[in-house]
């Protein structure tokens, strides 16, 4: 890391540069007609935000243009408040319920960052202590001016403990390793079985290992990281389509297409062109970092 790095769960803002401000917060026991639709453009009354969800009890859907995610308790997401679509539902039955809020970084300037330049956004994990989490996010929605920016600060460092899981048995860390890896390169892995040569565990029990770390099959996470990939390449790279296909790991760009149609919604080639004429569709993990070089560092 360079000197200028700023990481935002770094507990020390004295020495990243940086200043958490909360501009709204509240929990929300959703009604049984809640819905949530939120489009590309659409932005936070004050500026490049940040939206935080840490889910406390319920059932929902949250389809997003990095991902869908059957939600559920201790799920915690940080979404930038433009360029992403969001789609949100819930079962009537077992109400979402949610603590949220919008929050934005500013600099030693007092220019707030834009969200499309933090590295690591989207930024989704499951914790395991949801109890403590909470406890955090009473104290952040019950502070008032800038010590609400210091109770958030200690929540996602936190967040960041509990992922990297700190005390976290050897099988834990070894399952997040390999998620960072494939997260990494996930043209690297054809399959459940490349990852099993790495861990060396029977394909059920990788199974079971990978969802309890990473809230999702080893596969289904494959396909989420090559679709992230994806998105970042067809924004900013002269990539052909079938260049990327092979670059991320598909047999043939026929198939390529087909699984990204499937879950972005249209195909590669009109992503690109939809990237071209709006910039904000990009992937924010593939584009240029901003001076301040911000991260995200869960």
């Amino acid at each position: 890391m360079g000197k200028n790095d700023i990481r935002i769960a770094n507990i020390d803002l004295n020495v990243s540069g940086l200043t958490l401000e909360v501009e709204i917060g509240r929990r929300q026991l959703c009604d049984a007609n809640w819905g949530w639709d939120h489009m590309p453009d659409q932005r936070a009354q004050r500026g490049p935000s940040i939206l935080l969800w840490l889910v406390t009890g319920g059932h929902a859907t949250l389809m997003s243009s990095f991902g869908d995610y059957a939600v559920r308790r201790g799920d915690f997401f940080l979404m930038p408040g433009q360029g992403y679509e969001y789609h949100g539902r819930h079962d009537p039955s077992t109400p979402l319920d949610v603590a949220w809020l919008f929050f934005r970084g500013v600099d030693r300037q007092g220019h707030p960052l834009k969200a499309q330049t933090i590295e690591g956004l989207p930024f989704h994990t499951a914790l395991a202590d949801v109890v403590f989490a909470d406890c955090l996010m009473d104290r952040l929605l019950s502070a008032t001016g800038p010590l609400q920016g210091e109770w958030l600060r200690v929540l996602l460092d936190e967040v960041r403990r509990q992922r990297t899981g700190s005390g976290a048995s050897v099988t834990e860390r070894k399952i997040r390793e390999l998620g960072r890896q494939i997260q990494a390169n996930p043209g690297h892995y054809c399959g459940l079985a490349d990852m099993q040569r790495e861990c060396r565990y029977s394909r059920d029990h990788l199974i079971r290992l990978f969802r309890a770390c990473h809230g999702a099959t080893p596969i289904e996470f494959l396909i989420r990281a090559r679709m992230d990939a994806a998105r970042g390449l067809l924004a900013v790279s002269s990539l052909s389509v079938k260049q990327i296909a092979a670059q991320l790991g598909y047999a043939d760009a026929f198939g390529f297409s087909r699984q990204f149609r499937l879950r972005v919604g249209v195909s590669p080639s009109d992503y690109r062109g939809t990237c071209k004429r709006n910039p904000a569709h990009r992937s924010f993990r593939k584009q240029s970092p901003n001076r301040t070089g911000a991260h995200f560092a869960i």
